[in-house]
């Protein structure tokens, strides 16, 4: 194996890295998202449950 042929491998293997890094990153990012969602309804529901209750005029979190 040459020289070249060993640069030219280690360029794609390192393009190819930094691909699937980049992908895992979006993803990350759509979890977090997801999540935060989920907690920021969650919370809502369980404060408007709480609201129903109690029968407190609480203003309702700004979403």
């Amino acid at each position: 194996m040459s020289l070249e042929q060993c640069q030219r491998l280690l360029l794609t293997s390192a393009r190819s890295t930094k691909t699937r890094m980049t992908r895992l990153r979006n993803n990350m990012k759509g979890h977090i998202q997801h999540a935060l969602w989920l907690h920021f309804t969650m919370w809502y529901g369980i404060v408007a449950s709480w609201d129903m209750g109690t029968k407190h005029a609480t203003p309702a979190p700004a979403m």
